[in-house]
């Protein structure tokens, strides 16, 4: 399993939580005649999410992210493994990893767990994260890309 370290500041840039060390694991045979890495979110946990009456949004997230590589003939690398998470379009954090590989029919799991504190919101995003706490929603987007 990955210990990432996660770096707690004020919002003034994008919070960074970076995967720093890895531990992969055997997967089960996989009967495909074909197969590709992929990269999927097992776990995600709203930790707090906390509104001041100033405007002011703090949040504390954890998101297990497995990447796998089905494949019993060769390995897979990774690259470019960047996910940006955000508050109704405001970016509250940023999930990175540096390029890795993944031996045949493996998998990687990357735990990120990351503070975002005292980020500033505008009446629009306030009246919405108001809305999605009365409404019990989440409005917690998460989008990414990866190479492998």
């Amino acid at each position: 399993m990955l210990s990432p370290s996660s770096i707690h500041h004020s919002y003034s840039s994008i919070t960074n939580a970076t995967a720093s060390d890895r531990s992969p694991t055997k997967n089960p045979s996989v009967d495909l005649a074909e197969t590709h890495p992929f990269i999927r979110v097992t776990s995600a946990h709203l930790d707090y999410f906390n509104l001041t009456q100033e405007g002011y949004l703090s949040t504390g997230l954890s998101i297990m992210i497995k990447a796998e590589n089905d494949n019993e003939k060769a390995h897979a690398s990774f690259s470019n493994f960047r996910y940006d998470v955000s508050f109704h379009g405001l970016g509250i954090a940023r999930l990175q990893a540096t390029p890795f590989d993944i031996g045949k029919n493996e998998s990687v799991d990357f735990v990120f767990v990351f503070k975002s504190e005292s980020i500033p919101l505008d009446s629009g995003q306030l009246s919405a994260a108001d809305l999605s706490l009365k409404r019990k929603c989440d409005c917690i987007r998460f989008d990414g890309k990866f190479k492998g």
